[in-house]
């Protein structure tokens, strides 16, 4: 296999096979990878809400029969799947079939393939929902056991929400603002608790419906039976089992408690692991939502400069709201390109390699121009140099002027992003 890349790789270069293979590999970043991501995030999401509730006795459904089946055909095509999906690797991105096949191989498929083999065993096992000639025959060889056992196996398929925190990861990287991150990230805060206490709920209501003499499922039926005269259905009860596992998380109290040893040894580790769990998520909170305030705040007390000064010098009302126009419009719609000055650090590389950045930079913006490109082949140790000190990056905002007329020209301008339109300007007969 040959590559198809430039002499010498940057970061962002695809390196990809020759060939009609490399048309099935899918980028990192593309809309079906996306569009594919975003599916296994709700499979994932489906799979953590609804196999933890086998705790429960659930009735059997039409629906849940069906996403069974979907569920386990969806991960097998996500198999054969991964070895199509490119990745990123040293800031280029990776398309060959052979890297892509053998990094799979190494990481996620071992795994994958037990999950989906178990997925299946159970499918052909159970029928997906637990119901039809499958269990007939187990009631007929008197081995429920192992059917309760095999729907038990599927919590390991929970082992996948691992793939969710770098998915979602991958996604945050598509989001600018800021202010978004920070409430994106207190979101994923709220709802990975919500998550484990759903987890602990589900755990709580399977302990309680152990074979055992007093525990707090019966206590809490019997009272039910004596006050309202009706048993408690699934709801009831998993709502109940929710309700005592974030009073574990906070200081409030209901009337489940425990009812004998192995409900209070649960109760202890879980009060130990939410003493730990709702401090750090408190703490995180609290941080996230004090950074947006100090950005806030700079940006209001930036907002007040601008207003006294447009006081203070008696600019005109005119000026003064185009300006005010201006500023709020702009805000949230120049997302300013990182440039040199932006990155302190870059201070302390040594000088070669500071030139070699420089020269990988710009030299790939100047080249296209004749002038430049002939120079390089003369002398490409003087494109080196102009690389190096005599260019620099100039951020310019929507609708914003890159120069008057008139004005001396003491540099050449190349537009890297963007457009920029010329206008005539009347007066000095010039643009």
């Amino acid at each position: 296999q040959s590559l198809v890349a430039p002499d010498a790789l940057r970061a962002g270069d695809a390196i990809q096979s020759e060939g009609c293979s490399r048309h099935l590999v899918t980028k990192p970043g593309s809309r079906s990878r996306i569009k594919w991501d975003l599916m296994s995030v709700l499979i994932i999401t489906y799979d953590a809400m609804v196999i933890p509730m086998q705790a429960f006795p659930m009735p059997e459904s039409d629906f849940s029969s069906t996403m069974a089946w979907v569920t386990t055909c969806f991960w097998t095509a996500d198999m054969a799947g991964n070895f199509l999906a490119g990745y990123q690797v040293n800031g280029m991105v990776e398309l060959r079939l052979s890297k892509i096949a053998g990094r799979y191989l190494r990481t996620w498929f071992p795994c994958d393939l037990l999950l989906v083999l178990l997925d299946w065993v159970i499918m052909l096992s159970v029928g997906g929902g637990g119901s039809g000639d499958a269990i007939g025959i187990f009631r007929i060889t008197k081995s429920l056991r192992v059917i309760r056992i095999l729907r038990m196996l599927r919590l390991v398929r929970l082992v996948r929400l691992i793939k969710v925190i770098s998915l979602i990861a991958e996604f945050s990287d598509y989001v600018r603002s800021e202010n978004m991150l920070t409430v994106i990230g207190i979101l994923k805060l709220l709802i990975a608790l919500i998550v484990v206490n759903h987890f602990i709920a589900c755990a709580w209501y399977s302990l309680g419906d152990l074979d055992a003499d007093s525990t707090w499922t019966t206590k809490l039926k019997s009272d039910l039976l004596e006050e309202e005269g009706r048993e408690p259905d699934v709801g009831y009860m998993y709502f109940t089992s929710l309700h005592w596992s974030l009073t574990q998380f906070t200081p409030a109290s209901m009337e489940v408690f425990p009812c004998n040893e192995f409900e209070r040894i649960f109760n202890i580790f879980v009060l130990i692991f939410a003493m730990v769990v709702f401090s750090s998520f408190v703490s995180s909170i609290t941080n996230s939502v004090s950074v947006m305030r100090v950005r806030n705040e700079q940006r209001s007390i930036q907002e007040e400069h601008v207003r006294r000064y447009l006081t203070e010098r008696k600019v005109s009302l005119d000026l003064g709201n185009r300006i005010y126009h201006f500023l709020r419009q702009h805000r949230y719609k120049a997302h300013r390109r990182v440039q040199e000055e932006d990155v302190p650090i870059f201070a302390t590389l040594p000088e070669q390699l500071l030139v070699q950045l420089r020269v990988e930079v710009y030299e790939p913006i100047i080249l296209p121009h004749p002038l430049f490109e002939r120079l390089r082949s003369v002398d490409w140790v003087c494109v080196t140099k102009i690389c190096h000190l005599a260019i620099s990056d100039r951020f310019v905002c929507a609708e914003q002027d890159l120069f008057g007329a008139g004005e001396r020209a003491l540099s050449a301008m190349t537009v890297t992003s963007g457009e920029m339109t010329y206008y005539k300007d009347r007066e000095a007969n010039s643009v």
